[in-house]
């Protein structure tokens, strides 16, 4: 009798640390079932993160976030608008240095007399010593129209703290070198016209150089 009593406590001990066990087994392998859906969403979310920040997508993105809407144009190039102004931006996802470019903001006849042309490129020219984006102009015979442009180049990456703040000192830069133009213009144009207005005492307009009072060879104070 004592022994059939042993061998049941014994079946019973043994069913109670097998259902001890296989709890134990299917926690672990909950836990590891969780642990490896967790580790594929930071793998999938890890994956978009750096998607993101590649210099071209992490370009449309902040556009997109100053509330600039983007379209791309057959040269793969993104086109946008800032301020009223259109620009178009080179980047690449392989390439941390962007270029945007502001085609023909501004032209001029160069039939215009008031346009003069050569004051207008010798004011590009000083305007490009400064730091502003670089300009240049195009000369359109066909149409007698002289174009300028702008383009300046950058770094752009997920390291700069704040990407809009960053992005809009770019684009604002173009702006103020529409006001560096047009004040080095305004500055030549004043330097010509006081230099025209300007007349040396004792000189002749028809024969600059020679004074009226004296004549080569002439002896002074006879």
């Amino acid at each position: 009798m004592e022994g059939g009593i042993r061998v049941a406590v014994a079946a019973l001990v043994a069913l109670v640390v097998d259902y001890i066990v296989r709890r134990v087994r299917d926690g672990i392998t909950s836990d590891e079932s969780k642990s490896g859906y967790g580790r594929m969403d930071g793998a999938v979310n890890a994956a978009i993160d750096e998607e993101e920040g590649k210099p071209r997508n992490l370009l449309v993105k902040t556009l997109q976030d100053m509330g600039c809407q983007c379209r791309t144009n057959d040269h793969d190039h993104i086109e946008f608008k800032y301020q009223g102004e259109k620009f178009v931006a080179d980047a690449r996802n392989d390439n941390f240095f962007i270029g945007i470019y502001a085609y023909a903001w501004a032209g001029f006849e160069l039939d215009d007399p008031d346009a003069e042309p050569e004051l207008l490129k010798q004011a590009v020219n000083e305007t490009n010593k400064k730091n502003f984006p670089t300009m240049l102009y195009t000369i359109q015979q066909e149409q007698r129209l002289m174009v300028l442009h702008s383009h300046r180049e950058f770094y752009f990456s997920r390291d700069i703290a704040k990407p809009q703040d960053y992005l809009r000192s770019i684009l604002d830069s173009f702006f103020y070198a529409h006001r560096g133009l047009s004040d080095e213009f305004a500055k030549l144009t004043n330097d010509r016209e006081q230099r025209e207005r300007t007349v040396v005492k004792g000189f002749s307009k028809d024969a600059p150089g020679l004074p009226q009072d004296a004549q080569a060879g002439d002896e002074v104070d006879k």
